[in-house]
């Protein structure tokens, strides 16, 4: 009864949120204005996002790297059913083309915006991930708004990127990400 409680108040909050022309506006300007690698964590299942990331990744001519399995996965039901488009050679899973993710121009496209203990991102931030470390010339996105729950692991995420001197940009900087 609690969490459908919380569901229950959370629909019932007035207001409204802002659109995803907005975060596709705001995502551009991300990937435009990123000096270096770029790390755009979001949910694997949030198709409309990877298209709104792959439109601005082909228009700065960044290329893509897919890191985390459920992304992965995701990414390429998605390509088959023909609800991503981009063109041919523009994106890579990570860990085929890892050489090439170093570049100043790559964007990798990340699991782990909820912190989740064995997602890419997390790895990352504690330098666990087996083809990326972080650096203070890199950028880390953070499309998406913390689930309820998950505050915790996701500011221990935050902390160890801070750690690294990465430049962090989440929805209190921009509006990267709205409502589900």
């Amino acid at each position: 009864f609690f969490k459908s409680s919380i569901f229950w108040i959370d629909s019932m909050k007035s207001g409204k949120t802002i659109s995803e022309k907005i975060v596709g506006e705001s995502l551009d300007e991300v990937v435009r204005d990123a000096n270096g690698r770029l790390v755009i964590a979001t949910f694997s299942s949030l198709i409309g996002r990877m298209q709104q990331i792959l439109d601005a990744a082909k228009k700065y001519d960044r290329e893509v790297f897919l890191s985390g399995r459920s992304m992965v996965q995701n990414f390429k039901i998605a390509t088959k059913l023909g609800f991503l488009n981009y063109p041919k050679g523009m994106v890579s899973e990570l860990k085929k083309a890892k050489k090439r993710a170093h570049s100043k121009k790559a964007l990798i496209l990340s699991t782990g915006s909820q912190g989740e203990s064995l997602a890419a991102l997390t790895r990352m931030a504690l330098n666990q991930h087996p083809d990326v470390k972080i650096t203070k010339d890199d950028t880390v996105c953070f499309s998406s708004s913390p689930i309820p729950g998950n505050e915790e692991a996701l500011m221990i995420v935050m902390n160890a990127l801070s750690k690294t001197g990465a430049n962090i940009i989440t929805n209190k900087h921009l509006d990267v990400h709205t409502s589900g």
